[in-house]
């Protein structure tokens, strides 16, 4: 009995001394297991929400039962949850140790392996894009008209029934982007399903390439691998760029693409990339005005004008090209104000308001309180773009740039998780301290708003335990952070 305890013992001082020699080896090790068993279970979970899957995908997808398929969403949660302490464990690790690049790139190829590999999870937007493509493909606008114009065709079974009939809100050059697939894939609904997985792998490569050359331009606020370990490790990513492909991710390379620019002194190129990010989506118009102002001010008011007219020709042709090209014009921001006055979600601010709203004037009626809200919502993020915009000198562009997408996603009437990406990913990589944190901490509680698995009642139940103990993690670990003890650390570090 001494002998077998003595063996163990030695074991676990050998499996210490190699997690301290080789910790990226087994974050890699643990992210893969991790990230395989998220795969399998959510595959299960979603393959439970839609009527028939469009494929078995590798037997993934064959459940129908609402019981397996809630268990299932439970140990989703739960591997989703464990991935995000390893990404928390990851960040840590890149800043007490000179990690070199090379190795958090084989790290974030693990991580990704099994995400772009399985099934889509978390939702079904990468179904609506095919569908969306192959309304194009036969001559339809799918700004009039949503998937279930197709008839019985596989792939608006496979698409969430809510969402079956709603119009696309994709901007024109989105919009060319979901023709672009479906030709790519020859009209084939599984082949163009897989060319939207190569396109979201593609994209999160591009972003953590731009945020690395991001972070070498600007040496003392962050590391190349800091950068990427922020954004190619988080959970958030690998679920809503990598596995579930959505062109807010395209929106997002676009716009790091033009701060890169800029941090270059390439004005031009700078505006053009964000234009065409505006092009993807309509967010991206902030980006914009925020990069033209940086580059506005502080210039002599005789020189002032030329580029202001300059600029302003190079995104009003940028936008016209692909407004020209397509038949339906204004059904983007059509679909958009259609969308939000319609689309509720729990647990955003602006849901909040609404209720606060009801509190105080009882005899509003619900759309009265909707539409109260919304105004609240949006002056608020008019007055914090606004800020952002007359201070863009006080702090670095992409400071200016991801905190007005951040709150733009956050003020939403809908607060859904991609619409975070927009911020999340522009500011993780050179955040520092306590914004850090609590930016960690917003990337985590976006990938358990919608938990698979579960629907109504439970799935709000789940989704408010899961964001009450993240914010009591976030807050504990914030006041951590303030203590004497704790910069003390940090200084002797």
């Amino acid at each position: 009995m001494n002998d077998l305890l003595e063996s163990a013992l030695e074991g676990l001082d050998a499996a210490r001394r190699e997690l301290r020699e080789h910790p990226m080896v087994t974050l890699a090790a643990s992210g893969f297991v991790v990230g395989a068993l998220v795969v399998a279970a959510g595959g299960r979970a979603t393959a439970a929400r839609a009527d028939r899957p469009l494929t078995s995908w590798l037997g993934l997808q064959d459940v129908r039962s609402a019981a397996i398929g809630s268990a299932a969403g439970s140990i989703m949660l739960a591997g989703v949850l464990t991935l995000a302490v390893l990404w928390v464990a990851a960040l840590w690790l890149v800043t007490r140790r000179a990690i070199p690049l090379t190795r958090v790139w084989w790290v974030a190829a693990v991580w990704a392996a099994p995400f772009a590999l399985g099934p889509p999870l978390m939702d079904t937007s990468v179904y609506s894009y095919v569908a969306y493509g192959r309304l194009l493909r036969a001559g339809r606008d799918p700004y009039q008209v949503g998937p279930a114009s197709l008839g019985d065709s596989p792939i608006v079974a496979a698409i969430d029934p809510a969402q079956r009939g709603t119009p696309s809100s994709a901007g024109p050059l989105g919009t060319a982007l979901q023709h672009l697939a479906v030709s790519i894939g020859n009209g084939g609904l599984l082949a163009t399903v897989v060319v939207w997985r190569v396109i979201g792998v593609l994209v999160a490569v591009w972003i953590a390439r731009t945020v690395a050359d991001l972070a070498a331009l600007s040496p003392g606020e962050t590391t190349p691998a800091g950068a990427v370990t922020a954004c190619a490790l988080n959970p958030l990513l690998l679920l809503y760029v990598v596995s579930s492909p959505h062109l807010d991710a395209v929106l997002v390379a676009l716009v790091l693409a033009g701060l890169l620019a800029a941090a270059q002194r390439r004005w031009w190129r700078a505006l053009v990339l964000a234009t065409l990010g505006a092009g993807i989506g309509a967010a991206g118009l902030v980006a914009v005005v925020i990069i033209a102002a940086a580059h506005w001010f502080g210039r002599r008011r005789a020189r002032l004008w030329p580029v202001i007219a300059r600029d302003s020709v190079i995104v009003a042709v940028v936008l016209a090209v692909p407004m020209v090209a397509q038949s339906d014009v204004w059904g983007e921001l059509r679909n958009l104000r259609g969308r939000f006055s319609s689309d509720r979600t729990p647990y955003s601010i602006v849901g909040a308001v609404e209720k606060g709203l009801s509190a105080v004037v009882r005899v509003a009626s619900y759309d009265d309180l909707a539409a109260g809200s919304g105004v609240t919502a949006g002056l608020a993020a008019a007055c914090i773009i606004g800020y952002l915009l007359c201070t863009v000198r006080r702090r670095p562009l992409g400071l200016s740039v991801g905190y007005a997408l951040l709150w733009l996603g956050l003020l939403a009437p809908a607060l859904h998780p991609w619409y975070l990406l927009w911020g999340l990913l522009t500011l993780l990589p050179f955040a520092t301290g306590q914004a850090r944190i609590a930016l960690v901490g917003l990337s985590i509680g976006a990938c358990v708003l919608t938990p698979q698995g579960f629907t109504g009642l439970p799935q709000d139940v789940v989704t408010g335990v899961a964001l009450g103990a993240l914010g009591l993690a976030s807050a504990a670990a914030l006041w951590f952070s303030r203590s004497p003890a704790t910069q003390l650390a940090s200084a002797d570090t």
